[in-house]
C-alpha cells in the first residue's frame, strides 16, 4: 500500500508541476484531471470507496467537464499571463518543504506506519439512501448542471449579423 500511495503521490507532483508550467488551457484542465484523479486514488487507498468514486463523479465527470466547455467554447486557449518567471522561487521552495516536513512530523512524529481500519464498503448504504431518500435533490442538481452547461454555451455563442 506504500508502494501505490507513493505513486499516487507522484502523480500529484508531477501533475501540480505541469500546471505550474503551461500557458495552454487545455493543458492546465488535463493538469486538474491528473491532479483530480490522484486526489480519487488517495480516496480509494484510505478505504474510502464512495467517496472516491463521488469525487471522479462529480468532480471529473461534471465540472471538468463544464470546463473545458468553457474553455473549447471561448475565443482564447492562452492564459493571459505577461511572465511566467516565478520571483523568489528559491525561498518558495525552501518555504514549501519546510512546511511539507513539519506537516509529516506532526501527522506522524514517530515514524510508524498507520493503521487503516477494516471495513464494509461504505457505497451500498449511500447509495441505497441516494437513490430512495435524496432522489429528488439529486435530479434538482443533475437539472442545475444542465442548466448551467447550456448557459454557458449560451453567453460565449458569436452574435448572429443581423440582416
Amino acid at each position: 500500500m506504500t508502494v501505490a500511495l507513493a505513486c499516487v503521490a507522484a502523480l500529484l507532483v508531477a501533475a501540480a508541476v505541469g500546471v505550474l508550467r503551461t500557458r495552454n488551457l487545455i493543458y492546465l484542465a488535463f493538469g486538474l484531471f491528473a491532479i483530480l484523479l490522484a486526489v480519487a486514488g488517495s480516496f480509494a487507498l484510505a478505504g474510502a470507496d464512495f467517496l472516491a468514486v463521488t469525487h471522479v463523479l462529480v468532480y471529473v465527470g461534471g465540472i471538468l467537464v463544464l470546463l473545458v466547455f468553457g474553455i473549447l467554447l471561448s475565443r482564447s486557449r492562452e492564459l493571459g499571463v505577461p511572465s511566467t518567471r516565478i520571483r523568489g522561487g528559491a525561498l518558495a521552495l525552501v518555504s514549501g518543504l519546510a512546511l511539507a516536513g513539519g506537516l509529516a512530523w506532526v501527522f506522524n512524529p514517530l515514524g510508524v506506519e498507520p493503521q487503516l481500519p477494516t471495513h464494509a464498503a461504505t457505497a451500498a448504504p449511500l447509495g441505497r439512501q441516494l437513490l430512495s431518500t435524496y432522489l429528488g435533490a439529486f435530479e434538482a442538481l443533475s437539472f442545475l448542471l444542465l442548466l448551467a452547461l447550456i448557459g454557458a454555451a449560451y453567453l460565449v455563442r458569436k452574435p448572429t449579423p443581423q440582416r
